[in-house]
């Protein structure tokens, strides 16, 4: 039985330590199933609060965002639980009626249509928390998920217009800091902040 206390100096590390890997595997899927089972109990008193016209806005936030649409039966608990940090692809995937999202929570994985170098059609399954963004924008759809030749015809028209991904030089990032006097961009380009104040001064920029 799982501990119902989730303070870490309760919890039984000697009983945990005694557990073989598969025993530890087993209770931790155990605790994802469980946790989303408490999530759909969350949406549920949600839900019945909003009936009575309390006001849940500041409460929109975390994982506590989903709730809503878990409570409307748009989103698969089990989807924000096993992939929460990723955004995109929740959001996809509740694109989704919800027994297509229930399919694919057991499934997985979804199949990914690539180029080869004469455009042919290369196809991999990839795990759905593997999933760049670009490929789950790719994978999902107009409220479906897309078959194998829909991605192939994508990425030819894709090809036929010029569009490619970013080259690397090309990348945007955030990572930008400051170092002493130098402005530090993605760890590898410095800018003199003299020079960068300089160029603000001589073009009026504040």
């Amino acid at each position: 039985m799982l501990p119902i206390e989730t303070n870490p100096n309760s919890l039984p590390t000697a009983d945990l330590q005694a557990m073989s890997t598969e025993m530890l595997k087993a209770q931790l899927a155990k605790a994802v199933s469980i946790t989303a089972e408490y999530l759909a109990y969350i949406a549920m008193v949600w839900q019945e609060l909003e009936r009575r016209g309390e006001d849940m806005t500041a409460m929109r936030h975390g994982l506590m965002a989903y709730v809503p649409m878990i409570a409307n039966k748009e989103l698969d608990a089990r989807v924000v639980v096993n992939y929460a940090g990723q955004k995109t692809l929740i959001a996809l995937m509740s694109n989704l009626p919800l027994h297509e999202q229930q399919a694919l929570i057991e499934r997985g994985s979804v199949d990914i249509v690539e180029l080869g170098d004469d455009k042919q059609q290369l196809v991999r399954t990839i795990a759905l928390g593997d999933l760049t963004a670009s490929q789950a924008y790719q994978a999902f759809g107009d409220g479906e998920l897309r078959p194998v030749p829909q991605q192939y015809q994508l990425l030819l028209l894709r090809d036929k217009a010029g569009i490619r991904r970013p080259s690397k030089r090309a990348r945007v990032t955030s990572n930008i800091k400051i170092d002493g006097d130098y402005l530090v961009i993605a760890n590898t380009h410095k800018l003199s902040l003299t020079t960068l104040r300089h160029f603000l001064r001589e073009h009026n920029i504040e």
